[in-house]
């Protein structure tokens, strides 16, 4: 089960709502012991690590509740519990940074950027004085595979299409995003992004991805993520509850979609990705 942390404030924190919600998705899969045993999560958000360990534990919840982390954006996959330093710091998964490292040049990327943003026709100029432009880099949530910049004036910001485009007549592939309602803009590589970030999990753990729902490209338009470019309309595959839903009715919308034969365990999920459910919550 995926958990997409998205929800934020004006300034791009984190929103506190989304703690109880991931609490209570925990409470119910618990609810039912045979979905427990069978049932992993992820964590899939734009924050940093450090970032996200911080706001689950401001929430009492414990990074090791996740199977795996994909934090910035898909520029970083971590396996709680299982790979972390002799100080309890998490490692991050070698093998997908090497794949992702493909053409993947970070110094030169960031003077490209600073000109297409700072200046009117992309010229080159002072890239030390940042403070007169509408970006500023955010060395904190920033790493070697993300950088991540300070929306200043919005107004001024280039579009993603322009800038991708303009990135890419200069030899640069890569992956620009405006996240956390439009306050940060992280920059990743080519092959990354958080559905693939998704889809090497799927495959690591020898998942079906055949049978996961999506369409990359129409979530990377202006529009993003309008809810006919995941799934047709009235598919039986969604489920919405409200922002403040409880266990029992999260439990309940599960359960609808869900079918287990425990004679010989075979968990059949309506024809998705081994069962991929998408339960959203409406925050006020």
């Amino acid at each position: 089960m995926v958990i997409a942390l998205d929800s934020y404030d004006g300034n791009g924190a984190p929103d506190k709502k989304m703690l109880q919600v991931v609490q209570e998705i925990f409470k119910a899969v618990r609810l039912d012991a045979h979905m427990e045993k069978l049932t992993g999560f992820a964590l899939s958000t734009a924050m940093p690590v450090f970032e996200t360990i911080e706001f689950l534990k401001s929430g009492k919840i414990r990074a090791n509740d996740f199977d795996a982390l994909i934090c910035c954006s898909g520029s970083e996959v971590y396996y709680p519990g299982l790979y972390t330093e002799e100080d309890g710091k998490l490692c991050p998964d070698t093998d997908y940074a090497s794949h992702i490292d493909y053409r993947w040049g970070c110094d030169g990327l960031k003077k490209t950027i600073w000109q297409l943003m700072n200046t009117q026709d992309g010229s080159r100029g002072d890239a030390s004085n940042q403070s007169e432009g509408p970006i500023v880099e955010d060395l904190n949530s920033s790493n070697p595979h993300c950088v991540s910049y300070f929306i200043k004036d919005s107004s001024k910001a280039t579009k993603v299409d322009d800038l991708r485009q303009k990135l890419r007549m200069r030899g640069l592939r890569c992956h620009p995003m405006y996240c956390r309602t439009s306050t940060r803009m992280q920059v990743i590589p080519l092959l990354a992004s958080r559905a693939q970030a998704l889809r090497y999990l799927f495959v690591r753990w020898r998942l079906n991805v055949r049978q996961y729902v999506r369409s990359e490209d129409l979530i990377r338009t202006s529009g993003s993520y309008v809810r006919d470019d995941i799934v047709p309309k009235e598919s039986p595959f969604v489920a919405y509850t409200s922002g403040d839903a409880k266990a029992g009715l999260i439990a309940d919308a599960l359960k609808q979609r869900i079918f287990v034969k425990l004679g010989d365990l075979d968990l059949l999920f309506k024809d998705l990705l081994d069962y991929h459910l998408v339960v959203k919550h409406k925050l006020a």
